[in-house]
């Protein structure tokens, strides 16, 4: 639409397989450095500029529907804008059911308002990443199978169930008003980053298998309540950056049982980035770590701290990690904190 400065300069890289397509500018729009042009053919292999005019009124841009990247740097995966300047830059409005069903590879970033359902019948689709105005909707597709990042952030309303079948996941962050229900999946085996807000009804146990872990986040109305067999810790030769679970419904929780495990599991792992350890929910299921008693969680009869109490120290003190846990807080200077037995902060300051 012509507003402002009536020329943009746009960078597309195409490869080679894009070689002599044609770019068309319909109506109002024109191409090329008098403003007089329709179409411009395509060199593959190499970032085209394209100067885009539109003085007044309205047109359109036509792209072939193989392959399009608004980023000059070929180098760069994560491109999000590949005008000069952003004064100039166009926002996308697009129905992403019209693209094409072959996909592969879908990056859409910035000030975009791309609407629709996800489309059931990408099943080559690998990587999804979206995020902007958009208010992408529908179900998680069970026939995205070869997928392995999955990134929605938005006003997005995605429902349905986790895909057991999404085995080769690695990368899961979806947020915005969905509500994504289901278990987690315990066939995510390869699973790294996991973090899904909004008015999601996860449920079931952190699975044995999601050895790969480091970063867990869930929020939401969700109802994880367990660890798979006891064995949930994560791989030790990784680096754990972030855990954390709450939860808006009085179901999802630990018991201070599990929750004693992931401490003294967590403390042999290395640790990294924003060292985030908070299982403080204020879900009903979530357990109170708080125990004042000796013998009891933190001291033993003989007064010797346990190995939770240890692990404790060893997260907080030993690799920086902010601990945050129900019924708790942590010794300062002179006292035992809130939740631990009489002398506990003696030991603490040691």
């Amino acid at each position: 639409t012509g507003s402002g400065e009536d020329t943009g300069t746009l960078y597309l890289f195409y490869p080679a397989s894009e070689h002599g397509k044609v770019v068309r500018a319909t109506g109002n729009v024109k191409l090329g450095a008098d403003g007089d042009l329709t179409e411009q053919v395509i060199i593959g292999g190499t970032t085209n500029t394209f100067k885009v005019t539109c003085s007044s009124g309205t047109g359109t841009l036509v792209l072939p529907n193989t392959y399009t990247r608004f980023s000059s740097d070929t180098s760069d995966t994560a491109a999000s804008d590949g005008w000069v300047t952003s004064a100039n830059s166009p926002s996308l409005s697009l129905d992403i059911a019209s693209l094409p069903v072959g996909l592969i590879t879908f990056c859409c970033e910035g000030s975009n308002t791309i609407s629709g359902n996800l489309p059931s019948d990408w099943k080559s689709m690998t990587y999804f990443r979206c995020y902007g105005s958009n208010t992408i909707g529908g179900n998680l597709p069970a026939d995205w199978k070869s997928l392995t990042y999955f990134y929605c952030v938005g006003s997005n309303t995605i429902s349905g169930n986790l895909p057991s079948d999404w085995k080769s996941m690695t990368y899961f962050e979806c947020q915005g008003s969905n509500t994504i229900g289901g278990n987690l999946p315990a066939d995510w085996k390869s699973m790294t980053y996991f973090e899904c807000y909004g008015s999601n009804t996860i449920g079931g146990n952190l699975p044995a298998d999601w050895k790969s872990i480091a970063v867990f986040d869930c929020g939401g109305s969700n109802t994880i309540d367990g660890i798979t067999e006891g064995e949930y810790a994560g791989n030790p030769a990784s680096s754990m950056r972030y855990l954390r679970l709450n939860s808006n419904n009085n179901l999802g929780g630990l018991s201070a049982k599990d929750q004693e495990f992931l401490l003294i599991n967590k403390a042999t792992r290395t640790w990294s980035g924003g060292r985030i350890f908070n299982l403080a929910s204020s879900a009903t299921a979530m357990e109170s770590m708080a125990d004042t008693n000796i013998p009891g969680r933190w001291f033993s009869k003989a007064g010797q701290p346990t190995d939770v109490a240890k692990a404790l120290k060893t997260l907080v003190k030993g690799k920086n990690v902010s601990v945050v846990l129900k019924g708790l807080t942590m010794p300062g200077e002179s006292d035992d904190g809130v939740g631990f037995p009489t002398r506990f902060g003696d030991w603490w300051r040691e």
